[in-house]
């Protein structure tokens, strides 16, 4: 079996600490919707559960099953075993397919939350050759295993899901205001928690750079995808091509998740100087070639950047065309590129000045207006030897 992906715990913490220095993108994305977890666990909660059951009340089934022993920010390994099996038990007696989805979905970010709460141990434990239901014996493989099982199962009735309004379910979920617009059916929703609760595994994989960057332009390249060994990257990428395939008609919904799944891609994709996964790349693309300079002392734009100009300009009299235009223009600091993002958007602003998030749009054009400068000096000098210095000044006359 191939060992690729796997990397040592160094490397885990490296990647951990690089991710949480990295300040997050102003994004006219909307917020992903939740399970609306309660402040805090219900007392009531088990016989609202018996009256839901009693009554077919699928909705009132879940919410009291959320209620009985789920909160905000808590994870109680101790307490969420008898609420998993209870569950199971209640997942297996049902037998509406939009209800199984339901709780199958809940049930996989369940298992997610306890992973997390002690990914620390799991993540160094061998996995067992005796199978256990003891989910405090289990390494990551296993919690991983089951959270994928409980997954496909979640959306086994796609074509049932992307009939349900996700505005019937607001008992449910914690619905935003542009959700509806964005995530608008029950698929949409269960399809998001399912990437969110297998990305939750994602980072540890030595998969975390090993994408082909070829993936960036056609994400649906699934010759492209990696296997098991690279768990869960394939299947976050399978997800994402199928909830692109079901809204190809429907812009809102469509851009969101072609940007979504390039951002994925860019937190996983190949890099030079990363030997551990350098074969693994060179693989799948003979056309291979280090990613770095342009040959002509110019920094090219980064594989996501370059793709979020392209579908801009390919859609650019569409008012969500601002969820490929704001990561574009948000990456621009200087020169002919800053320009560029400058002039469209306010083309933009002019085109659709009643966008849900166009202050996005406003304070990225207020920055690109400021002044400011840019000194670079060589991080090593030698005594009696020159240094060379470069000051670089944007919308200024001097720097001083």
């Amino acid at each position: 079996m191939r060992t690729i992906c796997k990397i040592s715990n160094i490397h885990i913490f490296a990647v951990i600490l690089f991710m949480s220095l990295i300040s997050p993108i102003s994004s006219a994305s909307p917020q992903k919707p939740d399970f609306a977890f309660p402040d805090k666990v219900e007392k009531t909660a088990q016989r609202d559960l018996n009256a839901s059951l009693a009554a077919n009340d699928g909705q009132g089934t879940v919410s009291a099953l959320i209620h009985l022993g789920l909160a905000k920010q808590i994870v109680n390994t101790d307490s969420l075993k008898p609420l998993l099996a209870q569950v199971a038990r209640v997942t297996d007696e049902e037998k509406n397919p939009v209800t199984r989805a339901l709780l199958n979905a809940l049930m996989a970010t369940m298992y997610r939350q306890i992973y997390q709460s002690d990914s620390y141990i799991y993540n160094e434990r061998e996995t067992s050759d005796v199978a256990s239901d003891d989910y405090t014996l289990w390494s990551r493989e296993q919690f991983l295993d089951k959270v994928t099982a409980l997954t496909d199962s979640s959306l086994k009735d796609a074509s049932l899901l992307q009939k349900e309004p996700i505005s019937e379910y607001s008992r449910l979920v914690e619905l935003g205001a542009t959700d509806r617009i964005f995530y608008p059916t029950l698929y949409d929703f269960i399809a998001q928690t399912a990437i969110s609760n297998l990305e939750a595994f994602s980072y540890y994989s030595g998969g975390l750079r090993v994408l082909n960057k070829r993936l960036m332009s056609d994400p649906s390249d699934s010759s492209l995808y990696p296997g098991a060994t690279c768990a869960p990257l394939g299947d976050i990428l399978r997800i994402y091509d199928a909830l692109i395939t079901f809204h190809k008609d429907s812009p809102a919904p469509l851009f969101l998740q072609e940007t979504a799944v390039r951002r994925f891609i860019d937190g996983h994709l190949y890099q030079s100087g990363d030997r551990q996964n350098r074969y693994y790349a060179e693989e799948f693309d003979e056309d291979y070639v280090e990613e770095g300079s342009s040959g002509n002392g110019l920094t090219e734009l980064s594989p996501f950047i370059s793709e979020m100009l392209r579908l801009y300009q390919e859609n650019e009299n569409n008012e969500y065309s601002a969820l490929f235009l704001v990561p574009y223009a948000e990456s621009s600091r200087a020169g002919s590129e800053a320009a560029n993002a400058y002039m469209a958007l306010l083309d933009y602003k002019r085109k659709f000045p009643n966008y849900f998030d166009i202050n996005v749009v406003t304070n990225i054009i207020n920055r690109l207006k400021l002044p400011s400068g840019r000194l670079r000096i060589p991080q090593v000098a030698e005594p009696g030897r020159d240094v060379a210095v470069s000051l670089e000044s944007v919308n200024g006359r001097k720097v001083t």
